[in-house]
């Protein structure tokens, strides 16, 4: 049966959101297969936010391939009026033992010479650093579990994500609490410094592809039938007009020809000179 470019993505973006480096210690997968060999979902996710798009994969894995009774998802824990939380994924996996799983995708900005509320992992939306969701993980999600669940074995974080650093910055000897050392990583840069990205692309042959929301997970696979990625000249271009009127910062994927295609050789956030703010 030939896959269609959409069946393909959903494929490539369920085995990133099963194999891929935990972002954040939490679930041991154990025995986990790549859901490489598991048809694509047949439901689309056609919303715009890649929390809920990684969610709905990782909902998808666990019902079907690794078998598991789900007790709850997305469950509103209330008291009286007031909502305390809400509970990602209570299951009973095939050992008969019951789990709870919190789930998240983060991207995260090392910026060596700044901080926000003591952090110098920095969210694309500044608001978020990865210590304070690793602290509000820790001390609120995962407990919040056992006043419905009381009997629950086991609480985990299941965080996927990335962390880019910075070319012109050192990263850092010691790493904040809870964040994985083989974590995947990628490069951010200023808009301002897209010379350092011009000189990149002439050594290292890249091409570009913007990446949009929420298909933000697996590395970009092009083939030789579909929209050739950019040169460095009209990506600038794109990025200029861009930052004229927006500071949303810009996933993009930088692309190499390989057999077949373009393939993902490197990630970069691209983001406004006025991140990550005062």
């Amino acid at each position: 049966m030939i896959e269609n470019d959409s069946e393909r993505q959903l494929r490539r973006d369920l085995k990133w959101a099963v194999a891929s480096p935990l972002l954040m210690r939490g679930a041991d997968l154990g025995q986990v297969v790549s859901g490489h060999g598991l048809p694509a979902p047949q439901d689309r996710y056609a919303g715009h936010r890649v929390g809920h798009y990684f969610e709905t994969l990782l909902d998808y894995w666990l019902r079907i391939e690794a078998g598991v009774e789900m007790l709850a998802h997305g469950l509103q824990i209330r008291d009286g009026g007031r909502t305390l939380g809400e509970l990602d994924f209570v299951f009973r996996n095939r050992q008969d033992r019951v789990c709870h799983w919190e789930v998240a995708v983060k991207f995260y900005l090392y910026c060596a010479d700044r901080q926000v509320a003591g952090s110098h992992f920095i969210g694309p939306n500044a608001r978020d650093t990865f210590e304070r969701k690793w602290d509000r993980m820790q001390r609120k999600q995962l407990p919040l579990c056992r006043q419905v669940f009381p009997h629950v074995e086991e609480c985990s974080a299941f965080v996927k994500g990335r962390i880019f650093y910075h070319p012109e910055q050192v990263e850092p000897a010691r790493l904040p609490e809870g964040l994985m050392p083989d974590h995947l990583k990628g490069i951010w840069l200023r808009h301002s410094e897209l010379a350092w990205l011009e000189a990149a692309s002439q050594e290292r042959e890249w091409v570009f592809c913007v990446l949009q929301k929420p298909l933000w997970l697996a590395p970009v696979s092009l083939g030789e039938t579909d929209t050739a990625p950019m040169g460095f000249e009209p990506f600038k271009s794109d990025l200029d007009r861009h930052f004229l009127h927006c500071d949303h910062p810009i996933l993009v994927g930088a692309l190499r020809q390989g057999n077949g295609g373009w393939e993902e050789h490197e990630r970069l956030f691209i983001v406004s000179d006025l991140w990550p703010g005062s």
